[in-house]
Parts: structure tokens; sequence; C-alpha cells
């Protein structure tokens, strides 16, 4: 995937989130499709082309790690 669809699709995937916080009654973290959710995003932000801007991937949000 290019940066630009990993960031749609994590865009997506974080509004996806947000209605799922706001419409359950569940705990957000023990809800098994915010669960789901949250894995694609991980595995989305490994595969990303990372392109950093003020330490930050404008593609996947994931934070620049620096060599220390």
């Amino acid at each position: 995937m290019s940066g630009e669809e990993i960031k749609k699709k994590i865009e997506h995937n974080n509004a996806q989130l947000e209605l799922i916080e706001s419409s359950s009654i569940m705990k957000f973290i023990l809800n098994p499709k915010a669960a789901a959710i949250i894995a694609e995003n991980k595995k989305l932000q490994a595969e990303c082309p990372h392109e950093f801007e003020n330490g930050i991937c404008i593609y996947c949000g994931v934070e620049e790690q620096n060599g220390n």
C-alpha cells in the first residue's frame, strides 16, 4: 500500500473506533471490534513508508524513533 492509502485506511479505522467508543456501554479496550481495528492500524503502521514531519509520520501518525 502507498503512504496515502495507509493514511486513508487508518483515518477510516479511527473514525470507526470513535463510533464504537461513543455508542458502546462496554469498555473500549474490551470490545473485540475495537481490538481488531487497533491491531490493523498497528499492521498498517509497520508497513508504512514513513515520511516524518515534526517527528510524526504524515501517513500513519507513528512517532519517529531516534537511535537512543
